[in-house]
């Protein structure tokens, strides 16, 4: 596991060191473990410790959502991303509601759902831009820059073929007979 797994274990064991009393710290420090658990190739002890934080109360519960919605995007794929994202959304803070819009985003992207993608990347420029968060806004530009990318392409293979289509379609309204159609 190397420096990394290292790294997690020491966040693992300063969570567990710090007082009772400072819950919000030791949930920092766990979001943190797993974000290094993750990067250490332990997807599993990532996501044990994500779903941990985010069953509690508290702000960083959101932050840990939002992880946890970015490891299962990665892992799992598809929608299983969702409820963790839509999760986050909740929270007060706007750089973790932008990250959370963003990845909401990333996975509508895959499972071919552009116009709500699109709508989160928008709202996830919207978050941050009246806050001095340029990496947050960044972030969320280049989201959106990469659905509308993505939808415009779409939109194109779908006019491909309806201009290859829409020819034939429209002589076969005018006739029945395969010769007259390509006279």
């Amino acid at each position: 596991s190397g420096a990394r797994g290292t790294g997690a274990r020491l966040y693992e064991q300063a969570a567990r060191l710090t007082p009772s009393e400072e819950r919000s710290a030791s949930a920092r420090r766990l979001v943190s473990a797993a974000g290094a658990h993750l990067m250490g190739g332990e997807p599993d002890r990532a996501r044990i410790l994500l779903e941990g934080v985010s069953a509690r109360s508290g702000p960083e519960r959101f932050e840990a959502l939002c992880a946890l919605g970015t490891l299962l995007d990665e892992t799992e794929g598809g929608d299983a991303a969702f409820a963790a994202f839509e999760g986050s959304l909740e929270t007060d803070d706007p750089v973790v509601a932008a990250r959370a819009h963003r990845g909401l985003a990333q996975s509508l992207v895959y499972v071919g759902d552009l116009e709500r993608a699109l709508a989160h990347a928008e709202a996830a420029v919207a978050t941050v831009d009246k806050l001095d968060a340029r990496e947050s806004l960044v972030y969320g530009l280049a989201m959106l820059a990469l659905v509308t990318v993505i939808a415009l392409q779409t939109v194109g293979v779908v006019m491909v073929v309806a201009l290859l289509i829409t020819p034939a379609a429209t002589a076969q309204l005018l006739t029945r007979s395969l010769w007259a159609m390509m006279a």
